[in-house]
């Protein structure tokens, strides 16, 4: 096993922490504890950054994702478990009603006729992005496509969204 020196940058870490995830097999654990031998240093809490900058490269260049387990450490994701999560709707979902409420103004007949306007299209944008981000709206969607032509699929969406929007 290689011995991290005190020495090492930031950059050679991560570059190693990135080596160690890419050889876990799909729908394997790498563990906080292995992970912390690996660099000789506490990566799920002192250093996270570290581990939090070797993620991103995993998927950015690599295209691999890793889903955390709690107190553990975290799993790589295969391609059928990417497809079936929905944290990313949930959150476009949760981030949509919290920028609504945020853009909620206390007395609208005080806004210019242009204000107004403006508040009216985002509370709809964000009424949208609530009502699509949903696993019913996921599933709707999915009885409409076929598996056949990802572009065929988008157009077709986006034909079904023109009544809405």
């Amino acid at each position: 096993m290689l011995k991290i020196k005190d020495d090492w940058s930031n950059a050679q870490i991560i570059d190693l922490i990135v080596e160690q995830l890419l050889e876990v097999p799909e729908n394997e654990i790498v563990t906080y504890s292995e992970l912390c031998a690996l660099t000789g240093r506490d990566l799920q809490f002192e250093h996270r950054h570290l581990l939090d900058s070797a993620f991103k490269i995993t998927l950015e260049k690599h295209n691999v994702l890793f889903d955390n387990k709690r107190n553990i450490g975290y799993e790589r994701l295969s391609d059928a478990d990417r497809v079936s999560r929905l944290d990313g709707i949930a959150k476009a979902r949760r981030t949509s009603l919290r920028e609504a409420r945020k853009d909620m103004v206390q007395n609208y007949d005080n806004l210019r006729p242009e204000q107004q306007s403006r508040h009216n299209a985002k509370m709809a944008i964000y009424a949208a992005i609530s009502c699509m981000a949903s696993d019913a709206s996921v599933k709707k969607i999915e009885a409409v496509i076929s598996n056949d032509d990802p572009a065929t699929n988008i157009k077709l969406v986006m034909e079904r969204l023109k009544d809405v929007v």
